[in-house]
């Protein structure tokens, strides 16, 4: 039970900044004491977004666990309906430069959200057919996101039709491989394979007879005057073909 609904790691996080007198920020200083349990280590990517959330010329970072007599923590959501109140933001003034504790002017707030893109290798394939339809095939998965709408959406626009004319085909292991779902990675992955096959069916569409520039292709025989074009996408160098 307690692994499965878990709890968030408790964390000290200091930071020190560094700028030039003209306030530009020139340098990060990011350490983190991590809770763990003291049967096994567990970490967070939390240092992540410090690496490129803002411009600086130096950075430094460093993750220290500290064993305790607890459960593993595991990865949760935060709240911030909970934070918001812990620190009292309700009782935060609109009006800007309210608070102040002698020279400093302190804020409250969230100045920034990030979160990392997640990619992995994932490829599609299409077909544009002469009756004004699409269809678009690839393994990937629909647990409950909405993986059938977000990327039929995808094909449509790509392809300038309308969304109810375009058929997207997922979860068969005959279709082109994906990468699993989850890690919030499917649309970067998925999507990105799906646009790049739509674009190149799009490329055919307004070039008859001149081979998309992008990605590779197998033509199929025409089942009764109905297909028109093909192709395969992948978004990342890394994928091989498709039709492999």
């Amino acid at each position: 039970m307690y692994f499965g609904t878990g709890f968030r790691p408790a964390y000290a996080y200091r930071l020190r900044l560094g700028s030039d007198r003209r306030g530009r920020l020139l340098a990060a200083d990011h350490v983190i004491d991590a809770e763990t349990s003291s049967y096994e280590t567990f970490t967070e990517d939390v240092l992540g977004p410090g690496q490129s959330l803002y411009s600086t010329a130096a950075v430094r970072q460093s993750y220290r666990t500290v064993p305790l007599d607890v459960n593993s923590p595991i990865w949760m959501l935060e709240c911030y309906t909970v934070g918001a109140r812990e620190f009292g933001r309700h009782r935060r003034s609109s009006r800007p430069w309210a608070r102040r504790d002698g020279d400093w002017l302190i804020g409250m707030g969230m100045a920034a959200g990030v979160y990392h893109t997640a990619v992995s290798p994932a490829r599609s394939r299409g077909r544009l057919l002469a009756d004004g339809t699409a269809v678009v095939e690839c393994s990937t998965s629909d647990m409950g996101p909405g993986t059938y709408t977000s990327q039929t959406q995808v094909a449509a626009d790509a392809l300038g039709l309308p969304v109810r004319a375009v058929d997207f085909r997922l979860g068969d292991s005959r279709y082109p491989r994906t990468p699993p779902h989850g890690g919030s990675m499917t649309m970067a992955g998925v999507g990105s394979a799906t646009l790049d096959v739509c674009d190149q069916l799009r490329a055919q569409a307004r070039h008859p007879g001149r081979e998309a520039a992008a990605g590779p292709q197998r033509p199929h025989p025409p089942r009764s005057g109905h297909l028109l074009l093909t192709a395969s996408g992948h978004p990342s160098p890394r994928c091989p073909s498709a039709w492999g």
